[in-house]
């Protein structure tokens, strides 16, 4: 028979595994992002991705963060649908029943945008990946996070054609 004190003790001491936790504060000094892990441990970062196939985005975040101070609110939204767009399987896209959008600021209160609300983000987004695919189609190649490089058309320095 169990004490109740052993009960206790084996129930308190559980804590949630394989949780990670994003936060968002805005403070006087700015915005801050914060993960939290399983262990307890917290990190602050400029950009951040957690959760399944999260790496790709993750990769397109570092890339492109910081030109973050810069962007307005619906620039900032398709950055974070591209790197979203980035962690989606192959033959799968982004659709206003697959996405959320929240967004705060300094000068605005903490707002959620989904459903039909999101679907102008979300055209935006396919339009401009149609722009890209089309310059890859035309001699540039598109990578992961959407950037095409026109400089060598597929050709290697000796003017042979590079293996993918």
């Amino acid at each position: 028979m169990q004490t109740a004190a052993s009960h206790a003790a084996l129930y308190t001491s559980l804590r949630c595994t394989l949780c990670h936790t994003a936060l968002l504060a805005q403070k006087s000094t700015g915005p801050h992002l914060y993960q939290t892990d399983p262990a307890g441990n917290y990190f602050e970062w400029k950009a951040m991705a957690i959760g399944a196939r999260s790496q790709t985005a993750k990769t397109y975040l570092e890339k492109h963060f910081e030109s973050f101070p810069e962007c307005g609110l619906d620039e900032m939204v398709q950055h974070g649908l591209r790197a979203l767009n980035g962690c989606t399987e192959a033959e799968k896209e982004l659709t206003a029943e697959s996405v959320t959008v929240a967004f705060v600021g300094k000068d605005s209160k903490f707002t959620v945008v989904d459903g039909v609300k999101v679907a102008p983000y979300l055209q935006t987004l396919h339009e401009a990946l149609a722009t890209d695919a089309g310059a890859a189609a035309a001699g540039g190649k598109a990578d992961e996070e959407g950037d095409v490089n026109l400089a060598n058309d597929g050709k290697d320095s000796e003017g042979g054609d590079v293996d993918i």
